[in-house]
């Protein structure tokens, strides 16, 4: 919003030039005023152009006669009339047509003009203000504050800041200088989301615990995964954070915070209740540490962390009566058992959801553990754990789990697992990946279904449920089947929104097609022809994520998706070798992309990095591996335009090192 626009200022000047005393005022002018100010709004037959100053004549007769109906011709042809919010009147302004008198009149035509001009936000009352900047995040509220005095003032009000959300676009750039800042706006703060932010580190640990009693605290590095894997069809229906991991490197570790910056905090920690450290290999023993002062915990995740056995065990039973969420997958250097943890989990009352992917689980542990958490658990995740097998699932009540990973446990048979699914009423999310099935797994209420690298005879699909959302079928035997099995049912085609079919034959993409809300599609290692290609994108335009990684690809099937599938956002063209830059460019002029992998795709030249400039608003990751034609004029182009960019991959690039020394001065938000 503006503090007056062009109509308003013309309309002042107006009126200070027929502004006269009371006396000196006649009665035709003052009927002119009346006439003009509570006349209706003009009807888009009222709305004239004089051609001349580029400006055009709007409003009813009386108002273009004082002036007061002057609008940019921008303005008149692309806005109506402005609509107050609902509760708000300009009644006490306006009065009525026979009972204001002038001088009141006079007084209160600038507030009209005002109004008119859309300068609303200026009438609002504090507390107004304050609920609707309540419902922003952390950059947005920044952003606002940058508006005018009055909203800086309302933006950094202490009872806005009680919440600190830094997990945005932004974070790469956040400095210890802003954290600090942030940190000190409020006495209050409880919430402090630093996921992915490297800046927060012990210092900020120390300045947090002179400052505030925290309640919610997540900080660590993001999900690990490298520039081309976050490019496939996400999986992440049963991670706590699902965020696209287009922007991550391979196995990001976040070090700045030790166990020496927890324990200073832990002290003013006995009231948190959610704690996550993602990815924090420093981090370990000063959590049996906190286990002293904090027991009302319900959500911990430590995945990637080096918790020992012991110290994770006696938090839990610290929490026993409020835990409801644990997250201890060991990271590479984790612990060797996870058996007093197991134990300890028994003694939880609430537990909801537990993922713990560690194959060195024993299967006394499970045994014992199963029975008494059966009644409450929803969520299981136990990928990898080799000692898993049918009878610990059969100890599990079918009725209550919604989500179950069981991917690499090679234990679970084909029978057992059907005859578990024919009780469950409930599941939602069926990850199997890595298993062999004689029969295909289904459920009549499933929404992910997860079955790569799976082993399933093509005959025995035959039932798939209408409520199936996303379906990951990478390296899959009876992919083929599915699919058609999927297109064959209505209500799936307008439902299905991933589909991954990703190292199987062409015969999946005969009638991929009808899937008309896809949104994330996975052809790698597909033979992928051009009218295959245009079938897809005409019958699957709302794409966002598009994975085509086959050197089958043309560049006329490449401009087919980029023109019918105007929203794609994450595209990997990787290893496609006839690819040009043409392509590229058609896919780069919408300016939606936010990560793009054109990694070995030999005929692409500087032209195609300049043509990625288009999306410099919006690209954060880009991985240019292995392109011979790329120079160090053609990547610096790239990281000077694009300012949000994060991530950039060249590895086997002729020119890596000359081109790194060319953009080393402004590549500070670059990992």
């Amino acid at each position: 919003p503006t503090r007056h626009s062009r109509a308003s200022s013309c309309a002042l000047a107006r009126m200070k030039r027929r502004r006269v005393s009371e006396d000196g005022r006649d009665s035709d002018e003052n009927e002119s005023y009346d006439e003009a100010i509570c006349s209706p709004p003009a009807t888009p037959d009222q709305i004239i152009d004089d051609g001349g100053d580029g400006v055009a004549e709007r409003g009813s007769p009386a108002q273009r006669r004082l002036g007061l109906g002057r609008h940019s011709r921008n303005d008149a042809a692309g806005r109506r009339d402005i609509q107050m919010p609902p509760g708000f009147s300009c009644a006490p302004l306006l009065f009525a047509n026979d009972s204001c008198p002038a001088p009141v009149k006079r007084h209160c035509v600038p507030h009209v003009l005002s109004l008119c001009a859309g300068d609303l936000w200026a009438f609002l009352a504090e507390d107004i203000l304050l609920k609707v900047f309540g419902y922003l995040q952390t950059h947005d509220l920044c952003h606002c504050a940058c508006v005018c005095r009055h909203w800086s003032r309302s933006c950094f009000s202490p009872v806005l800041w009680k919440r600190v959300d830094l997990h945005s676009k932004y974070r790469a750039r956040l400095q210890a200088r802003h954290l600090r800042v942030f940190f000190s706006l409020s006495a209050a703060l409880t919430h402090v989301d630093a996921l992915g932010v490297a800046k927060f580190d012990d210092k900020a640990l120390a300045f947090l615990a002179t400052r505030c009693q925290l309640h919610w605290l997540r900080c660590g590095a993001e999900p690990s995964s490298n520039m081309a894997a976050s490019l496939d069809v996400t999986h992440g229906g049963y991670q706590h954070n699902n965020h696209h991991a287009g922007v991550v490197l391979p196995h990001a570790e976040h070090r700045s915070i030790t166990d020496g910056g927890l324990q200073h905090l832990a002290p003013r920690l006995s009231q948190l209740r959610v704690l996550c450290l993602c990815r924090c290999p420093l981090v370990g023993r000063s959590l049996g540490v906190l286990a002293a002062s904090c027991s009302t915990l319900t959500h911990l995740l430590v995945p990637g962390c080096v918790v020992p056995d012991t110290d994770l065990a006696r938090l839990i039973r610290a929490n026993k009566h409020s835990l409801t969420s644990l997250d201890a997958s060991p990271g590479r250097t984790g612990p060797t058992d996870r058996t007093l943890t197991i134990a300890a989990l028994g003694e939880v009352q609430m537990l909801r959801e537990l993922t713990v992917r560690d194959s060195r689980i024993q299967a006394g542990a499970l045994t014992r553990w199963l029975p008494h958490a059966s009644t409450t658990l929803q969520k299981l995740d136990l990928a990898g754990t080799a000692s898993f097998s049918v009878a610990h699932l059969d100890m599990l009540d079918a009725s209550r789990l919604r989500t179950l990973c069981l991917s690499r446990c090679l234990r679970v048979s084909s029978q057992g697992l059907e005859q578990w699914l024919t009780q469950a009423s409930q599941l939602q999310h069926l990850l199997l990946s890595g298993n062999q099935f004689r029969r295909f797994p289904t459920c009549n209420t499933l929404m992910r279904l997860d079955l790569q690298g799976c082993y399933i005879a093509p005959c025995s699909v035959t039932f798939l449920p209408a409520t199936l959302q996303h379906v990951m079928l990478q390296r899959c035997t009876g992919a083929a089947a599915a699919v058609q099995a999927l297109s064959a049912n209505p209500s799936t085609r307008r439902g299905l929104q991933t589909l991954d079919v990703s190292r199987n034959s062409p015969d999946c993409l005969e009638t991929i097609e009808l899937f008309s809300e896809l949104t994330q599609l996975n052809v790698a290692c597909v033979v992928v022809t051009d009218a295959a290609a245009e079938a897809i994108a005409r019958g699957c335009s709302k794409l966002t994520t598009l994975v085509a990684r086959s050197s089958s690809l043309s560049p006329s099937g490449l401009v087919a998706f980029a023109t019918y599938c105007t929203r794609l956002a994450h595209v990997s063209v990787r290893q496609c070798n006839r690819l040009t830059d043409d392509a590229i460019q058609r896919l780069a002029a919408h300016g939606n992309l936010v990560s793009v992998d054109l990694s070995m795709c030999p005929k692409l030249s500087d032209n195609a990095l300049k043509a990625l400039c288009c999306c410099k608003r919006n690209l954060e990751a880009a991985a240019l591996n292995r392109l011979p034609l790329v120079t160090a004029s053609g990547v610096a182009s790239v990281v000077t335009e694009c300012r949000w960019l994060r991530v950039l991959e060249l590895y086997g690039l002729p020119t890596a090192s000359r081109a790194m020394a060319s953009i080393a001065p402004g590549c500070s938000v670059l990992r």
